[in-house]
């Protein structure tokens, strides 16, 4: 199933784009928080997924550095060549700088150079050299020191812990941030079978109950059918993160109120206390 939500067997314009827009929320929801308006020193992504997009464009428009982590490697080289390729039609095309209103027009002139002189397998190596760096490791204290983050963000990805696991994650997340960092999740609240059977809704698997969502799960990468409200008490308590206050300018960045906005999916902003 995962490989047919994340269209892995190619990486297409939808997807691509879709994640581009997702990078500047991230980006906006940082310049929401105390820093105003500046750039992320070290951004932190909690799992990479199939195609680095996020990560890669972040960078473009001018953050320090970016790290990326993941339990598995879902970005092979096929993968990661396919990604840079995509950001270098689309900046050919002039879609990217479109996408992109802080494209960094030396940093991609950078990422393509990078990208004639490497062979897919050398792709991690180049990227590491920008200051792109993918590695395959849980986060955690040793790699990632208190207060040394400016910006935790993940796109897709919380949606598959149970709750004790987000709890704990979100506490991570916490720990890791600068006096100036922000954490910024977008969370897919529907039901991943809806992407592909027109049969059934984007709240689908909230009609079974808690026994048979067990029996019918996918045991590989389980949905925990969290709601937002869920979302929002793993944020409080021992995590202890305080909301940004809602962006006038910006209120998609600052979240979805409710599960309508499911199919775009809601974002999950906090700040430290």
């Amino acid at each position: 199933m995962q490989k047919r939500v994340a269209h892995s067997v190619g990486l297409g314009d939808g997807l691509f784009f879709d994640r581009l827009d997702k990078a500047c929320r991230h980006l906006n929801n940082f310049r929401d928080g105390p820093d105003q308006g500046g750039l992320p020193s070290r951004a932190v992504e909690i799992g990479t997924g199939w195609f680095p997009i996020v990560p890669i464009a972040l960078w473009l428009c001018g953050v320090g550095t970016v790290e990326t982590y993941d339990l598995s490697r879902h970005a092979t080289d096929t993968r990661l060549s396919q990604t840079i390729e995509h950001f270098i039609i689309a900046w050919k095309n002039g879609r990217l700088a479109r996408a992109l209103p802080d494209l960094d027009r030396d940093r991609i002139s950078r990422l393509k150079r990078m990208a004639q002189n490497r062979i897919p397998s050398e792709l991690v190596e180049g990227l590491a050299e920008l200051g792109i760096h993918y590695a395959i490791a849980p986060i955690g204290p040793e790699r990632i020191p208190r207060g040394s983050v400016d910006l935790v963000f993940s796109t897709a990805v919380l949606e598959y812990l149970p709750y004790p696991a987000l709890v704990g994650l979100l506490r991570e997340c916490c720990d890791s941030l600068s006096p100036k960092g922000v954490v910024s999740h977008w969370v897919d609240l529907s039901d991943e079978y809806a992407y592909f059977d027109r049969d059934i809704t984007p709240f689908n698997f909230l009609r079974f109950s808690d026994r048979a969502w067990r029996l019918i799960n996918n045991p590989i990468i389980p949905l925990s059918r969290l709601r937002l409200d869920e979302y929002r008490r793993a944020c409080k308590g021992r995590t202890n993160f305080r909301p940004l206050r809602r962006s006038k300018t910006r209120p998609v960045a600052a979240g979805c109120l409710n599960d309508e906005g499911a199919r775009s999916g809601p974002f999950i902003v906090r700040r430290r206390p």
